[in-house]
């Protein structure tokens, strides 16, 4: 079930962990297996306050989050944009020997794509019919049961068996601890997992309750960082729009901003640079609150900030990069896009400009590079001469 307690809850962050988690697990009026299950209707009459927040969402909105679904489960087992598993091998062989799942067994995403294409509400097929079932008014009860059948089989029975009589964490308990996770679990507006209540929940609703350990939890790669590491492997824009689309669910704390920060070339004719590593950092009074490291790309988030002006600055530690600062103003939890930056090469004596004072200084380190001379070898051919002192001449006043 941890395997659940993973792929699926890193999906709670979606919220559609709620929608799995009660579409198995509402309790209980004898069942087959010595599982108890609550009729369909009555399960999907129950879950009124998930349809209520999902019915602010377009059909555009919804299939873009069931397709994210995809993506995070298969980066929890197979690793996704040029990336490896989030789960190691050992983890997933775990998963299988304590609780009888792997990625077949988590296929949710798929059973919603392949229900919500081939069924209609509101005379709509696809997730605009979706859309249509979970409105308030008119709330089509007969084909949210239905697709909460299809949801329900989507998950092995002998992982729900293994569950309920090996591990003593019944349908009941489930539903529970989804359900607190689906209210507590956030996330900044960086696209981060804010855990502060996650190992409590843990004790509280899995470890308490059940037979299950801290120790199985950590052989199966159970945590918070397991969560988040999913969704780093995420694309930039499909970071994105988790973030804007969790943010229209409620499920966003604080302001943030994202955008991207580049290495200048040394040559125009150079090849694209590695962009990854730029510090970004944000200060409110000269103290710092929150930080960010670009990635390759130069694709940063910085998430967790509050409301009002602060100052944003851009660095990279391990060459004369020119810092560059700038001003925002944020509106609470205000998501902005940041106008694209770029780190130029020169600045020397680290005063935030480029300037003869830095034309000075590579002066007094003409020759073959040794030390601190390695600052002024812009170009790299392991000689600071006349040659790097007039490409860092071109960003004068930049």
């Amino acid at each position: 079930m941890v395997q659940k307690a993973g792929a699926v809850i890193i999906s709670a962050v979606l919220f559609i962990v709620l929608l799995m988690a009660s579409s198995q697990q509402k309790a209980m009026a004898g069942g087959v297996g010595g599982i108890n299950e609550l009729d369909s209707t009555d399960c999907v009459e129950a879950m009124s306050d998930v349809w209520d927040g999902l019915a602010i969402l377009n059909a555009s909105e919804m299939e873009e989050l069931v397709n994210i679904g995809k993506e995070l489960n298969e980066a929890i087992f197979y690793g996704i944009n040029g990336n490896q598993s989030v789960l190691t091998a050992q983890q997933q062989q775990a998963l299988m020997n304590k609780f009888h799942l792997d990625f077949g067994g988590v296929r949710w995403p798929w059973t919603i794509e392949e229900y919500v294409n081939s069924h209609q509400s509101g005379g709509q097929t696809g997730y605009g019919g979706f859309i249509s079932s979970v409105q308030p008014v008119n709330r089509d009860l007969d084909y949210l049961a239905g697709l909460y059948e299809q949801l329900r089989v989507t998950f092995p029975n002998d992982y729900r068996v293994e569950m309920n009589d090996t591990w003593g964490w019944g349908e009941i308990e489930q539903l529970e601890f989804f359900i607190q996770m689906f209210k507590q679990l956030k996330i900044d507006a960086g696209g981060n997992i804010i855990c502060a209540n996650f190992d409590a929940l843990v004790d509280q609703y899995i470890i308490a309750v059940s037979k299950i350990t801290r120790q199985d939890l950590e052989e199966v790669g159970f945590s918070c960082a397991m969560f988040q590491a999913a969704i780093d492997q995420l694309t930039d824009q499909q970071r994105q729009d988790l973030i804007e689309i969790l943010k229209k669910l409620g499920m966003v704390e604080g302001a943030g901003i994202y955008g991207y920060a580049y290495l200048e070339k040394v040559f125009p004719s150079d090849p694209e640079p590695n962009h990854a590593g730029s510090e970004i950092k944000a200060a409110i009074n000269n103290q710092v609150v929150a930080s960010a490291i670009s990635a390759s790309n130069g694709y940063y988030t910085l998430g967790g900030l509050p409301e009002g002006e602060c100052q944003i600055s851009f660095d990279k530690a391990d060459w004369s990069w020119k810092e560059v600062d700038t001003p925002v103003s944020l509106g609470q939890d205000e998501v902005k896009q940041m106008a694209p930056v770029t780190l130029r090469l020169g600045d020397m004596n680290s005063d935030k400009a480029i300037n003869i004072l830095d034309l000075l200084w590579m002066a007094s380190k003409m020759g073959p590079v040794s030390g601190e001379s390695l600052w002024a070898d812009v170009n790299k051919d392991s000689q600071v001469n006349i040659l790097d002192l007039l490409r860092v001449a071109q960003n004068i006043g930049k």
